[in-house]
């Protein structure tokens, strides 16, 4: 509903038609709701008359000179309804609309609209100018009118008709009124960015736009009936600012009036603000750190993981106090006829073995007390071991990703880890210390592309990470979908995005109408799952055989083991070596030959038994 000031400009009329026109201002004011009048005419008292006459509420007004008229007079934002009677002149009129606001309402009276358009240029589509003129004798027809950039003449269609004694009847919603653009073109920059947007070019020179933005976009054409115009920007990019203050990319097409809008997913910026408009907010979305899969990184706790260091934190306070309460037992008067199984070693190595392998002791104490410490220990080490031998199962036949970060602060302590310049103007600390470090002196030399020798590129050559808003471009790349290159599970940093347009642009408002009622009829929603990237599937090693990364932990044991033992064996023969060698230098005798342990008669006889044993034979 308006809540406005009426200023009417007044010059001497008929009698009779000018009681019908105040009675059908009467009703235009309380149909629009209008609280203020600030009247502007020659013949004040005749039009007060009728007007306190007609008018069923009180209203406030002030007088002023038709010669004195100007919008400044009034307060800026303020919403006015303008009433006009036979103007001496319609380019008076142009430059009003032209200094007025959008939120102004124009009531003029002329019968012959379309002579007059031609003076009036100034009428968007986004203005409320409507021209009455009495057509009978107690009825009175609303027209509006305005100009649609991409048309050669303005468009004027009926709104409404009034007749004396009746009731002024609801005026049809504004945008409902004017959503047919008759094919105005609607000049449009665009770029490539799969599967958000693509364009394809045919052979006749003709331009095809497809996509998620296409989509929306399209389904806006179908409502308003407008066309639209493609062009790229010369260097592909969205558009930042330039050092002499201009803009490159889209951004830059819309600045300078090459473009009428762009339909791409804007984030909203300051500088942006300054220079275009943005629509309501089409979508949000979530950032997401993208690196080179690191699935031959070495896990060196792969042993450790089934279970919580807070676990692991209680097994080494039990064997540190369980060997000295069951040792203390058993050697406590009266002293367990077992007690010299359990002295304190023989403790620590019993719980040792119970905690960690499940391992039986083969002697059982004797006292009560004794005894339920022993089980205890034992019953616990049994549990330990189900949890963990069932835990580094499962773990070692899936080979996990060892993720090197997993958000932005594990992303600054990450060597050689880079972001987007999003992060410039952000008051976060961890985000402020991510641009600082790595952004600030080498996003210039970063490239704008995925493919190629874009970002994907680097992040399969080097460790690299990047972050982005939008996953479709990375999803479709052939590093993400071979699992060469992945993402990190978390979401990060939420935010806004849209389609820009002109600054005060009039397509503004009627965008803003069917963007929303396209939202309301869930069509964004719809669009959004058609076009959401499948999740990556690396099937996490399932039916793989397990790798050195997972097996590092027994194979490094197994082989310092062997190094171990070789390098006692050597040892063992050095020192053998060096014991035998100095009493042959001192002694200077050479070595009696060994006795054989069998003596001189067992000798004879054997020989004797042997002799007889192959006679026989």
């Amino acid at each position: 509903m308006w809540h406005a000031i009426l200023l009417v400009l007044w010059l001497p009329r008929a009698s009779c038609r000018g009681i019908y026109y105040e009675r059908f201002i009467a009703d235009f004011v309380d149909n629009q709701d209008i609280k203020i009048l600030n009247i502007i005419t020659a013949n004040v008292p005749d039009l007060l008359f009728h007007l306190d006459k007609d008018l069923l509420k009180p209203y406030y007004w002030t007088v002023v000179n038709q010669t004195d008229f100007s919008v400044s007079n009034v307060a800026r934002g303020t919403p006015l309804l303008h009433v006009v009677f036979q103007l001496d002149g319609f380019h008076h009129l142009d430059e009003w609309i032209k200094v007025g606001s959008n939120f102004d309402l124009w009531l003029v009276e002329d019968c012959h609209v379309p002579d007059h358009m031609g003076s009036l240029k100034h009428i968007a589509i986004d203005q409320s100018v409507f021209f009455f003129c009495q057509t009978k004798t107690d009825q009175i027809t609303v027209h509006e009118a305005y100009w649609l950039k991409g048309l050669p003449g303005p468009i004027i269609s009926e709104v409404i008709k009034w007749t004396n004694g009746s009731e002024l009847g609801e005026f049809p919603e504004q945008y409902e009124r004017r959503k047919d653009l008759q094919g105005a073109v609607i000049r449009t920059a665009v770029s490539n960015w799969a599967p958000y947007a693509l364009i394809h070019t045919h052979e006749n020179g003709t331009k095809e736009f497809s996509g998620f933005f296409a989509d929306i976009v399209g389904s806006l054409s179908e409502i308003m009936n407008f066309t639209l115009e493609l062009m790229e920007p010369p260097d592909g990019s969205w558009g930042h600012l330039l050092p002499d203050g201009g803009w490159s990319g889209m951004v830059g097409q819309v600045v300078r009036d090459e473009a009428d809008f762009s339909p791409a997913g804007f984030a909203v910026t300051e500088e942006r603000m300054k220079v275009v408009d943005y629509l309501d907010t089409i979508f949000q979305a979530e950032g997401t750190i993208f690196f080179r899969n690191p699935r031959n990184n070495y896990n060196w706790l792969a042993y450790l993981q089934p279970l919580l260091w807070q676990v692991w934190a209680v097994i080494v306070l039990l064997f540190l106090t369980m060997p000295v309460m069951i040792a203390t037992s058993a050697n406590l008067p009266p002293q367990d006829r077992n007690a010299d199984e359990f002295s304190l070693i023989k403790s620590y190595i019993f719980v040792f073995g119970a905690l960690t392998f499940g391992r039986r002791w083969s002697v059982t104490p004797f006292t009560s007390s004794t005894r339920v410490i022993f089980f205890l220990i034992t019953i616990s080490g049994l549990m330990i071991q189900w949890h963990w031998k069932a835990g580094i199962i499962s773990m070692l036949t899936v080979n996990d990703i060892i993720y090197p970060f997993e958000d932005l602060a594990g992303l600054l302590i990450y060597p050689s880890g880079n972001l987007l310049t999003y992060f410039e103007r952000s008051n976060d600390s961890v985000i402020r210390g991510l641009w600082e470090r790595d952004i600030e002196q080498e996003y210039e030399h970063w490239p704008e592309t995925y493919e190629n020798n874009g970002l994907i590129h680097l992040a399969m050559q080097d460790d690299i990470a990047f972050f982005e808003y939008f996953e479709g471009p990375v999803t479709i790349s052939k590093a993400y979908q071979r699992c060469e290159l992945i993402s990190t599970q978390k979401t990060l940093l939420p935010a806004l995005f849209t389609f820009i347009l002109q600054k005060n642009s009039s397509f503004h408002g009627i965008f803003n109408h069917y963007l929303n009622m396209l939202k309301e009829k869930g069509m964004f929603n719809k669009m959004a799952v058609y076009y959401k990237p499948p999740p990556q599937e690396c099937g996490g090693g399932r039916g793989t055989p397990i790798g050195v990364n997972n097996s590092v932990v027994p194979l490094s044991i197994f082989v310092s083991g062997c190094l171990s033992c070789i390098a006692c064996l050597f040892m063992e023969l050095f020192w053998y070596r060096i014991s035998q060698e100095p009493q042959e230098i001192h002694t200077g005798e050479q070595p009696k030959p060994t006795e054989s342990p069998i003596k001189k008669e067992d000798e004879d006889w054997l020989i004797k038994a042997m002799s007889g044993m192959l006679k026989i034979h």
